[in-house]
């Protein structure tokens, strides 16, 4: 599976010649604004990157940055030394580095003349850890700069384990695990995490005791969630070692128990980052416990929150003439129901497509009717097997609760005309329809009676009148919503076989 090697913020762009002129302590080329509407034509397929914006800084004297964008042509590493040379070259008007001009411009710009034969000397990147670290001990703000400029270099994949190497991955850990705060500490993240995709290596150094932990822990930042999320699966995803999966698994646990305050879920998926990279768990060399808890989270992000819903259903491409733009993430989710052999992954995947179903029918989202209908059309016209995981959860009869909440979301989903073409669709299978119709008659299968009940202490099932009841009382539940199910689709005429239309009405009798 592809890593994040792409992790990049939403910045608000600002000049470093600007920045100079109204502040000693300059404050970073780019800062992550969470609150920020993502532009929708930045958003691409979830394998290849988040949000990206490439305002890098290019210097033709110290103090004065070019104003037309012919630098954005230049290859990443002649980008990144010249940045560099720009920030450092502040630092040290400033009296922050105890370097002269002459011999920082020399050493960045022989850097850059090696870098383009192909060279990746460590001997220069430590001595840019040096200068990082003299920017530390200052506490000058150039070194949030630095670090948003080398967080883009680790982008290009020939210079990751020379990061490493070099110990700059190192020291950006540290930063991220000790004192680093705020923007530097999102740099810092950004860092690590472009540093550590396909680079086992580095992939080592991170999970180090001293580091991970910190890392982890820094899940509790809601803000920076969806730069942690895409961190932990890059030094997680393809390493050799196994216990790394487990990191993914307890990130994505512990963000699902975040998630549950309704204002986190925003906050979570603001800008449409979440669903992506949530969705790139879905791929088939992933293993299924992982899978599970990325569906999970992703239900509880849906749950009561319609704009979390949109993104779900936002395009995996912005170009129109591209085959993904007629795919959605929510078709990537589909797509993992029908392929894995996981029935608790298949579970989770129809109780997510029943909190979409509530959500939408809910009238506390606030959205005007006409927004709630273009989104519901754009769900079923863009997925016609939408209730194919509904019709799973009432297929089974272990748990009786996920039994149940399959039938009212069906129930629900059968009120709108589309809807009910969509449901119609998986009651055409034989299998399916005769579970209606025993539902509805209740002659349901001698094993199915005691589905349900708690064990006793034998062994045995505990036949006391209170568990007996619970289940009769479910039972009348799922009567009553098949009861609804089948009156909504005779009232939008749906398309079946006649004997499948005849036998609903005399269901209804």
């Amino acid at each position: 599976m592809e890593s994040h090697d792409d992790i990049s913020e939403s910045p608000q762009p600002q000049e470093l010649e600007q920045q100079a002129s109204t502040s000693s302590t300059l404050s970073p080329v780019n800062t992550l604004e969470p609150n920020v509407n993502a532009d929708q034509a930045s958003l691409t397929h979830a394998f290849d990157r988040l949000e990206v914006r490439e305002e890098h800084l290019v210097a033709s004297n110290p103090a004065k940055i070019l104003k037309d964008r012919s630098h954005e042509r230049l290859p990443m590493a002649e980008r990144m030394f010249s940045s560099l040379e720009v920030i450092f070259q502040h630092a040290i008007d400033e009296s922050k580095l105890d370097i002269g001009v002459e011999d920082c411009r020399s050493r960045l710009r022989r850097a850059e003349e090696d870098s383009k034969q192909g060279a990746r000397s460590i001997p220069d990147l430590q001595w840019i850890r040096s200068i990082l670290d003299q920017l530390s001990q200052t506490r000058s703000g150039h070194i949030t700069q630095a670090a948003t400029v080398l967080a883009d270099g680790a982008r290009d994949d020939s210079w990751r384990l020379p990061f490493g190497q070099s110990g700059l991955l190192d020291f950006f850990l540290g930063l991220a695990s000790a004192q680093a705060t705020g923007d530097l500490l999102v740099a810092s993240l950004r860092f690590i995490g472009n540093a550590c995709a396909d680079a086992d290596l580095n992939r080592e150094r991170a999970i180090s005791p001293e580091y991970l932990p910190s890392i982890v822990k820094q899940l509790e930042n809601v803000d920076n969630s969806t730069i942690t999320v895409p961190i932990i699966y890059n030094i997680s995803n393809d390493y050799d070692s196994t216990t790394n999966m487990q990191i993914a698994y307890a990130a994505l646990g512990f963000l699902r128990n975040l998630a549950l305050p309704t204002e986190n879920k925003t906050i979570i998926g603001s800008q449409g980052a979440a669903v992506p990279i949530i969705s790139s768990f879905w791929s088939v060399d992933v293993s299924p416990h992982v899978q599970h808890a990325s569906v999970s989270l992703l239900r509880q992000l849906l749950n009561g929150c319609i704009g979390n819903v949109r993104w779900l259903l936002d395009s995996l491409s912005p170009d129109e003439d591209s085959p993904a733009y007629e795919k959605t993430y929510l078709s990537l989710l589909l797509l993992l129901s029908g392929r894995t052999d996981d029935i608790a992954t298949r579970i989770e995947i129809g109780r997510t497509v029943a909190t979409i179903t509530r959500c939408l029918h809910s009238s506390s989202q606030g959205l005007p009717p006409q927004s709630t209908s273009a989104i519901m059309h754009r769900l079923y016209a863009m997925h016609t097997e939408i209730a194919r995981p509904l019709a799973m959860m009432i297929s089974q009869s272990k748990f009786p609760v996920i039994r149940s909440e399959g039938w009212f979301a069906l129930a629900l989903m059968a009120r709108s005309q589309e809807g009910s073409a969509a449901v119609s669709e998986v009651f055409q299978q034989l299998e399916v329809f005769g579970i209606l119709v025993s539902t509805i008659t209740g002659q349901l299968d001698a094993n199915a009676s005691t589905q349900g009940v708690p064990a006793g202490p034998s062994g045995g099932s505990s036949t006391d009148a209170q568990s007996i009841q619970q289940v009769g009382v479910m039972r009348a539940k799922d009567r009553e919503n098949a009861l609804v199910l089948v009156n909504e689709l005779l009232k939008n005429s749906v398309r079946l076989d006649f004997l499948f239309i005849s036998t609903l009405h005399d269901l209804l009798l």
